[in-house]
């Protein structure tokens, strides 16, 4: 038997395929049951992930299994790319986005 490819998964015993893992889940190892959720602050929008990709300088994704980041209401801004949530302006400052 081969394992399923990283990306995919295969629940059943007796299987003769894998199953690619879902828009907003991804699994980077081999031979796995289960796909796993993407992190908050991360996404994926596509079948058979192997990671979830970060949320975009000004995005961020509210919610494990993202399949797409959103902008950062206005008020709030983020100023790097990966993980972290959307932040308040301090005073003085302001984002139209």
């Amino acid at each position: 038997c081969q394992p399923c490819p990283k990306g995919s998964y295969s629940d059943k015993e007796n299987s003769t395929q894998c199953t690619l893992c879902s828009e907003g889940n991804y699994q980077n190892s081999l031979g796995k049951y289960d796909c796993l959720k993407c992190s908050i602050g991360s996404y994926c929008n596509k079948t058979g992930c192997t990671t979830c990709d970060p949320c975009d300088y000004g995005q961020e994704s509210l919610y494990e299994g993202a399949t797409k980041c959103s902008l950062c209401k206005p008020g709030y801004h983020k100023e790097n790319k990966g993980y972290d949530l959307c932040i308040e302006c301090d005073a003085g400052y302001f984002s139209v986005l």
